[in-house]
């Protein structure tokens, strides 16, 4: 009789095998471009190099066609431990946080296959702007100028938790990888939330006094966690930080708050409601007034900043809508702790930085027209909150680097009580 723990951790083995294919495939995807390589005395290095003003989505897209070529030329370029990557970045600043946790991926995407050495060093020129503690408080900042082995950049990927600045409470941040595969049941998921929500307020808590806005935080996160494993193939990334700040304009305390949640995945936040919406209009007629709108929108699909994805993003966020069963996005949870933070100040930062990302395509999450006393259970996205015109063009945005699942970007700068 065949041992059932053992069968259990071989199934357990293949889910994974199984969840890193198709996130590395996921991921990288298909294009590829050849990085510089040097061959010699048996010995192969290859280079990465971009030297940016600011690194963003157009910088991460080239570099994850080199970072593809090298993955699939994996027999040739990385099969021993003779082989060098350099990865050398040099740059203003990061455009934002998302940016820096999916160059994270990419890299770790590709230390999970072969056998080499990795050398990062990224210099980063402008650490006074509030956008440094994109990159401060993260994993890059942790290994930079450290030369080690792929899997040891794996091990260290995977354990890293955050980073407390100690010398006085100034900064925190929470990390942890979302993969399904290492879940058993339903019940271990709940388990894993319930301690994830646990840890997010405890680091919260050391730099923000507002419970409200920790609760916020905590019930945005554990929605979004949900909805990874919910419905994606159940990979992705939760990092939450608070940072104490002096803002160059008026001299006072703030604390910069950043709540980041990528999924890869082969759906995007509007398949779903989409198809559904397709397979039964008259389900969706009952249940919100999203048929109406999409008759009243439909005219304005042709704009080159406005599709019908686009569309089902922002139907997203209504009353009665719903990506599954559980999940009631729209007056209530994620919708509602949302608005609550969006309608906080962004002081400080390069530009508006709260948005939800899929695809190619980006809603803004703008504090002006969110604070709109006309937003009700319904949201337009526009100052009238009229859903007989399209959203605001401030609201709407698109990006070079094709993502592969949905990224929201949450970031406030609010003062210190």
């Amino acid at each position: 009789m065949r041992n059932p723990i053992l069968l259990c951790q071989n199934l357990l083995k293949y889910r994974k095998g199984v969840m890193q294919m198709s996130f590395k495939k996921l991921l990288l995807q298909n294009d590829m471009k050849k990085p510089k390589i040097k061959q010699k005395n048996g010995k192969i290095t290859i280079y990465v190099n971009y030297n940016e003003k600011v690194f963003d989505a157009k910088s991460l897209e080239e570099f994850r066609k080199e970072i593809n070529y090298i993955y699939e030329n994996d027999i040739e370029l990385i099969s021993n431990k003779n082989s060098n990557i350099r990865i050398l970045i040099n740059t203003g600043y990061f455009k934002d946080r998302t940016v820096v946790l999916i160059l994270e991926l990419i890299i770790y995407s590709l230390c999970l296959k072969g056998n080499f050495n990795i050398y990062i060093n990224i210099r980063v020129e402008d650490k006074e702007s509030i956008a440094y503690n994109f990159y401060y408080y993260s994993f890059l900042k942790e290994i930079n100028r450290k030369q080690i082995t792929n899997k040891k950049f794996c091990i260290m990927y995977e354990k890293f938790s955050g980073r407390i600045y100690k010398q006085e409470i100034i900064g925190a941040n929470i990390r942890k990888i979302i993969d399904k595969s290492t879940y058993k049941d339903v019940y271990q998921q709940m388990h894993m939330q319930q301690r994830l929500s646990s840890d997010i307020m405890s680091i919260l808590s050391l730099i923000v006094n507002n419970e409200d806005m920790i609760d916020d935080a905590c019930e945005i996160v554990d929605e979004l966690i949900d909805n990874i494993l919910s419905h994606t193939i159940g990979f992705g990334i939760v990092d939450v930080a608070a940072v104490k700040v002096i803002s160059k304009k008026d001299n006072d305390d703030y604390i910069h708050i950043m709540i980041n949640v990528i999924n890869i995945s082969d759906n995007f936040l509007y398949t779903n409601i989409k198809e559904t919406y397709r397979r039964n209009v008259n389900n969706f007629k009952l249940r919100s007034k999203i048929k109406d709108y999409y008759e009243a929108q439909r005219e304005f699909f042709l704009d080159s900043n406005y599709s019908e994805n686009m569309f089902f993003m922002v139907s997203a966020f209504q009353r009665g809508v719903s990506t599954r069963n559980r999940n009631k996005i729209g007056g209530t949870g994620l919708n509602k702790s949302i608005m609550n933070f969006s309608k906080m100040s962004q002081k400080d930062l390069p530009e508006n930085q709260s948005y939800v990302y899929s695809n190619k395509d980006i809603l803004m999450f703008n504090e002006n027209i969110l604070s709109s006393e006309l937003i009700g259970e319904n949201i337009a996205f526009n100052y009238e909150n009229d859903f007989s015109k399209k959203p605001d063009e401030i609201c709407l945005s698109n990006s070079t680097f094709n993502l592969n699942g949905t990224a929201y970007n949450l970031m406030y700068v609010v003062k210190e009580e």
